[in-house]
């Protein structure tokens, strides 16, 4: 299984004492879904077997599970059911399901034109909320792959694998302190035409294929030159050009919260004069921020359970 998510195809063992209140959330979000004629049911849980699999035995529509602890035993044949390890129970419950959400466009499995039904919980095991949305234009913007010519196409996988990374910046920080980092990713040639380097750069001279981001080894070194002052800038394929890189590019057309400090600003500005996709980490709040065309596109929040 892979971290951007898995398609099982058996029956996971029922889990034991599965709350009263989850069973009757499910069953109110599967009648919600039928009625609406909604494209799915995601249900954001800690693991497979806290799942009501019961009350969805006569559900017969598309149903997507994140969880955020990998489950070992697995044996279900359900039909159009995905599952997505997110693997983020640092996350707030609404972003877990805007991640579980995305991780689903990202596959093909969602539409902008019709709903989806979440159910989330506090923990993952006790679900109390139910949610109605629809996948936001900003994900079409996130997972385009349409570009000006000779800019480098951002791949989901890669887009993924860095917001992935950013998140996991946020929640563990570097020895026991919260850091901040930006990663830059896609269309390299103009990016850099708008930088320079602060330090000697460490990614300079190795191979290619020893500085992919998709390379699940190069994580903690990612993590590691993150607390260098500067930005990450990554090709659209995921290799990484260089660390510590300042970024100068001029102010942003787009807009940008009230509060956020120099970090968020300069993302926004190489996002509006580039084709590139910006990703911050609050070195403050934890908040995971993309930006994309001058402006935020998405935003996840740390847990309030994550603490230093």
């Amino acid at each position: 299984m892979t971290q951007a998510g898995i398609q099982p195809e058996n029956r996971p063992v029922r889990g034991p004492s599965i709350p009263r209140l989850t069973v009757n959330m499910v069953k109110t979000a599967i009648q919600l879904t039928e009625s609406l004629a909604a494209q799915a049911l995601l249900l954001a849980v800690e693991r497979v077997e806290n799942v009501p699999w019961e009350a969805l035995a006569n559900y017969k529509g598309r149903l997507l599970l994140v969880t955020s602890q990998h489950s070992e035993e697995f044996d279900h044949k359900r039909e159009d059911l995905h599952i997505f390890d997110v693997a983020h129970a640092s996350l707030s419950r609404s972003d877990r399901a805007n991640l579980g959400l995305l991780l689903a466009a990202s596959s093909g499995l969602l539409t902008e034109k019709n709903s989806v039904v979440c159910v989330t919980g506090p923990d993952g095991r006790r679900l109390d909320s139910i949610n109605v949305t629809k996948p936001e234009v900003h994900f079409r913007a996130m997972l385009s792959e349409k570009n000006r010519r000779g800019a480098d196409v951002v791949r989901p996988a890669v887009m993924l694998r860095v917001l992935t990374l950013a998140i996991e910046i946020a929640a563990e920080g570097r020895e026991a302190h919260p850091i901040g980092a930006l990663f830059v990713i896609g269309d390299s040639r103009q990016v850099l035409r708008h930088s320079q380097q602060l330090v000697l750069n460490p990614f300079h001279g190795y191979a290619r294929q020893l500085r992919n981001v998709l390379d699940p080894s190069l994580a903690e070194t990612m993590k590691e030159f993150a607390l260098i002052d500067g930005a990450f800038i990554i090709q659209g394929d995921g290799t990484v050009l260089s660390a510590g890189t300042y970024l100068t590019p001029k102010s942003a057309s787009g807009s940008v919260a009230h509060g956020l400090g120099a970090r968020h600003q300069t993302a926004a500005a190489i996002s509006a004069h580039t084709q590139a996709m910006a990703i911050t980490v609050s070195q403050s709040t934890g908040t995971v921020t993309v930006f994309r065309n001058g402006s935020s596109v998405l935003s996840l929040e740390r847990s309030g359970r994550t603490k230093w």
